[in-house]
C-alpha cells in the first residue's frame, strides 16, 4: 500500500473513529441513565443498544488504525 492510500485511509478511519466513538458513548450513557426512569415509553434500552454498537465499530476502527501504524511501508521506492 503506498503512502497516499495508507494516509488517506488513516484519516478515513480516524473520523470514523471519533464519530462512532463520540455517538456511541453518549447513546450508551443516555441508556444506561434512562433505564431507572419507569413509563410505558421508554426507549433507553435502544439507545443503550445502538451506543455499544457504535461503540464496538469504533473499537474495530482504532484497532485498524493502529495495525496501519505500526506496520511499516516497504524501504525503497
Amino acid at each position: 500500500m503506498n503512502n497516499v492510500a495508507r494516509g488517506f485511509l488513516t484519516a478515513i478511519l480516524s473520523l470514523a473513529l471519533a464519530g462512532f466513538g463520540l455517538c456511541g458513548a453518549a447513546g450508551t450513557f443516555g441508556g444506561l441513565a434512562g433505564l431507572s426512569s419507569p413509563g410505558p415509553e421508554n426507549f433507553s434500552s435502544v439507545a443503550l443498544v445502538f451506543g455499544l454498537i457504535g461503540l464496538g465499530i469504533a473499537f474495530v476502527c482504532g484497532w485498524i488504525v493502529v495495525r496501519l501504524w505500526r506496520k511499516r511501508p516497504p524501504g525503497g521506492a
